[in-house]
């Protein structure tokens, strides 16, 4: 009878209608925090939602956990298949702005963390784990909806239904650092539709899809980062980002979304540095165009696979092709060059700055490069090689040109292999 009646009570805490916590009212599952609180002990198991935070809400949970029920968890049945049921979330952080979460441990929920429409917030030092409905595998450690501006760092995000850490629709500007993510359903990172989010010094393995996925990401920064033993999948009109120094255990993959002449294919991205290893294919450039991958190093892989219907160029600079082994399908085209730095000096040697470049090839084709800087230096890349499915053609010489308003023009001759640096020097006619 004592048992019962406990047990009558601890389900009545998890299932009351919820109220505010913080300062001295102690947080309850389902409660909304929109002070300050600290736990002093394990919440749940939760019938629901966690705790939802609000304004700037700060949550230490001092190393507690909070779970949920877990009964969509892989250590429980599923709950009948009640496609009414609202899914459960561990922490909300719901609009906040400036909040803070950290130390806690999630579990046991459909979402570990959710951040849903919230503005420069941080999540630090947790470990969302087993969160998900693994039944209908769906379900992330930590999702963002909407949410701009925040900060998600030195934290475990491991064995979820689904995805590790999803960054959705139209959340820009985030920042994922220092954060480990393994063996989640899926994939252990995923930006969907968003801009501008940074991925610094994180770190992902273990039986997934893909290490990192995104779908239509626009100007993303993802650098030093190491994934292991899966891939990396850019994919749809992904466009503007930037791979610096990262290594991609598992390759790096630039893939269509659609088919046909409606499928989206990512350009204008730009990998440079690092190393990548996996497969026989390790880098894989499928209907992709107008992307750059500049001096990678390249480990046990040394397979370079481009494949297009119709004429689809891209550039791999600092690479030597001796040592790489380049397979090209339909109409896919790869330039092979090197960096070169130019510096662009006026008749009495002082540098000058805005100067307008122009490389043309042994085949008569024409590009712009960069505008010279206030040192009057730039960097170009000077192409040696084209390669199509007909084979290798050479590029070089190359006639590098440069021009600036009243200062007049030059130019040098560029054979292969290219010099480090050359100097333009401008004369008046």
């Amino acid at each position: 009878m004592l048992f019962s009646g406990l047990l009558a009570l601890l389900l009545l805490a998890t299932t009351v209608d919820a109220g505010e916590c913080g300062g001295p009212v102690r947080c309850v599952c389902g409660d909304t925090l929109t002070g300050a609180t600290k736990l002093d002990a394990d919440l749940g198991p939760c019938e629901r939602d966690g705790l939802v935070l609000r304004f700037g809400a700060v949550l230490d949970c001092a190393g507690h956990t909070i779970a949920g029920d877990g009964s969509d968890g892989r250590d429980g049945p599923p709950r009948g298949g009640d496609k009414d049921r609202l899914p459960a979330f561990g922490i909300v952080l719901d609009n906040t702005t400036g909040a803070l979460v950290q130390n806690c441990k999630v579990t046991g929920f459909d979402y570990g963390i959710e951040l849903s429409g919230a503005r420069d917030s941080r999540v630090t030092g947790v470990e969302a784990f087993h969160n998900g409905d693994f039944h209908h595998r769906v379900g992330y450690g930590i999702h963002l909806s909407r949410s701009y501006g925040n900060t998600i760092e030195r934290s475990l995000i491991r064995d979820s239904a689904d995805e590790g850490i999803h960054i959705g629709t139209d959340s820009d500007r985030n920042t994922v650092v220092r954060t480990r993510a393994h063996d989640n359903g899926r994939e252990n990172f995923y930006i969907l539709n968003a801009r501008g989010n940074r991925l610094v010094g994180n770190h992902g393995w273990g039986a997934v899809s893909a290490n990192l996925y995104m779908k239509n990401a626009v100007d993303n920064v993802v650098e030093d980062n190491r994934f292991e033993m899966r891939p990396v999948v850019v994919r749809g009109a992904s466009q503007g980002n930037v791979f610096a120094a990262n290594v991609f255990a598992g390759g790096i993959k630039f893939q269509p979304l659609g088919d046909g002449k409606d499928a989206a294919a990512p350009s204008h991205n730009v990998v440079r540095g690092g190393r990548v290893g996996g497969d026989e294919a390790c880098v894989e450039l499928h209907e992709a165009r107008d992307n750059r991958l500049e001096e990678i190093e390249f480990g046990s892989c040394r397979g370079v696979v481009a494949r297009s219907v119709e004429r689809a160029l891209n550039t791999l600079v600092g690479v030597d092709v001796a040592s790489v082994r380049l397979n090209l399908l339909g109409g896919a085209i790869l330039y092979l060059g090197s960096p070169v730095r130019v510096e662009v000096r006026d008749h009495g040697g002082k540098p000058v700055a805005g100067a307008r470049i122009e490389l043309r090839d042994t085949m008569g084709d024409t590009q712009d490069g960069p505008a010279t800087d206030a040192n009057g230096a730039a960097r170009c890349i000077v192409p040696t090689h084209v390669v199509n499915a007909l084979g290798l053609s050479e590029l070089t010489p190359v006639v590098l040109s440069a021009r600036a308003d009243k200062q007049g023009e030059g130019r040098v001759t560029i054979d292969d292999p290219p010099p480090p640096k050359v100097t333009v020097t401008l004369e008046t006619k």
